[in-house]
Parts: C-alpha cells; structure tokens; sequence
C-alpha cells in the first residue's frame, strides 16, 4: 500500500475534461486523494483514503495477529485429557484409597481441559484424531508416538445383584452396564438383556427399585450397602488405566508432573490439594 494519488473521473464531456485538469493541477490538492465525478451537475468530490487505508490494514492485521495468539496460547497452555466415566464427588466416594488420589490427583492438575462420560469407541477415535491430546485408557502395549504416566489405577468390574435375589432360576436377565463401556463377557447361562446406563447412579437407582437384575461395577462400590451383593463370580473385567497422551513436549510435561504430584501423594509427603473447578469442554 502506498499514498499516491488514485485519480478516478468519469468523462462526460470535453468540458468537463478540461475541467478536471485544472483542478487535477492546483497545488493545494493532497497527493493521496481520489476524485469521484457523480452526476450532471458536474460536481467533483475529493476524498483522502491513503492514510486510512492503512489505519485499516493495520488493524485487521492486529486483529488476526491477536486471534492467533490466543489459540496459540490455548494450545500451548491447554491439555485436553478424555474419559469415559463421568467423574463426579459422589463417584468418587465410591472409589478405594488409591483409586480416589489418581483421580483426584487428575482433577487438581492446572492447565487441562477435561471431557468425560465419552463413549469407548468415541474417546478412542477423538484420541486418533488429536481433538484430544491425552485419554484415560490403557497403555498401549506397542507405543505408537504415545506416551503414559507410570502411575496407573487398576479396575476389578464384579456382577452385582440384589440381596437374596434368585437369579438363577430366571430364563433371562437384565444387566445394567455404563453405556460408554463396550459389553462384557460374562458367566451367565441365562439370556441376557443389555441395559445401557448414563452414570454409576442411575444403575445404583435401578437396581435397588428392581428395574435391573444384575450391575456391572467396580469392586467397592457397594461395600457399606448391605442390599446389594456381589454375586459369587470372578471379575468379569480387570482393567489397569494410565494417563495416555500423544508423544510432545507439551504432553510430557504434563504427565511428568502429574505423576510427580502423585508420587507425593503416595510417599505421604503431599496431598492432592483442593480440586480446581472442572474445565469441562465440548468435543465435536
């Protein structure tokens, strides 16, 4: 972009021609004008734009300049970790001593955003296409530009059921699952009907008002309900979870410090602190 002068006249007559080349040479005439010719009354209208031309550019630039900043600042600062089971307080008053601190411990990290009640295939295809950067899933055996945290939190899924319940005499069950789960295996000789659950305590609802037969839950979760009992079955799932995240420095960092910070958990020279309030973000 430069000041010189834009000269635009619409030439109705040799009159008019001669007209605008006398005012084209007046010496009190800006440089950086535009002349407009607009109608028969042969009025020329003499607008400056060079300099504010300029002013414009130069604040789009800014404008665009301070747009990719931030998302270059979101991006940098900002570590978007996916979970399957939607972790509330109360879920976690369900958990052991140890499976509480990683979660919690997850929780208080600074710099994350957090999306979770992800369905399986869900999460693991957002995490194939980095519109999350870390999961909480099982470490991959073969490393493919991933990385994990040391620290991992193991899972014994057991088959619940109402105390007394004769479930063995029915020809057919109703088996209550997280949703966002894929179904298990399990040891029944019965027909089996899948119940797809939002939360933990929808299932907790629907087995104790005897929508459902059978839970499928985590080990401790009914340990201080004497209603509800564990049938006498092997864990139909175990499952050992890591923090998983794609191979960068930002990644790195973030999982060398929350293993760090769980590490002192553990040792008892630390505690997790007070949970900062929950990043939650929408994933597309």
């Amino acid at each position: 972009m430069t000041n010189s002068v834009i000269v635009n006249v619409m030439v109705m007559t040799a009159g008019k021609q001669r007209l605008l080349e006398a005012l084209k040479s007046q010496r009190h005439m800006p440089d950086n004008s535009t002349f407009f010719y607009q109608g028969d009354d042969m009025m020329l209208r003499a607008v400056t734009v060079g300099n504010w031309c300029v002013l414009f550019l130069i604040a789009v630039v800014g404008v665009v300049w301070l747009s990719e900043a931030h998302a270059q600042d979101d991006s940098d600062e900002s570590v978007r970790v996916g979970n399957v089971v939607t972790v509330t307080d109360q879920w976690l008053l369900s958990l052991t001593s140890g499976q509480k601190n990683f979660y919690k411990t997850l929780r208080a990290m600074s710099g994350r955003q957090w999306s979770d009640g992800l369905p399986f295939d869900r999460l693991h295809g957002l995490f194939a296409s980095r519109q999350v950067d870390c999961i909480v899933a099982e470490a991959p055996v073969e490393p493919a530009d991933t990385i994990a945290s040391v620290h991992k939190v193991r899972f014994e899924m057991m088959m619940f059921a109402r105390t007394g319940e004769a479930l063995l005499r029915d020809d057919s069950v109703t088996v209550g699952y997280l949703a966002t789960l894929p179904r298990m295996k399990l040891p029944l000789a019965q027909n089996i009907e899948w119940y797809g659950l939002r939360t933990i305590k929808q299932g907790i609802d629907l087995i104790g008002a005897g929508r459902i037969d059978v839970l499928i839950a985590h080990a401790s979760l009914f340990e201080d309900d004497a209603s509800i009992a564990r049938l006498p079955f092997p864990p139909v799932h175990v499952i050992e979870l890591a923090v998983v995240c794609h191979d960068t420095l930002k990644n790195r960092d973030f999982i060398a410090a929350f293993d760090a910070r769980l590490r002192s958990v553990h040792e008892g020279s630390g505690n997790t602190g007070t949970a900062i309030p929950t990043n939650r973000v929408g994933v597309s």
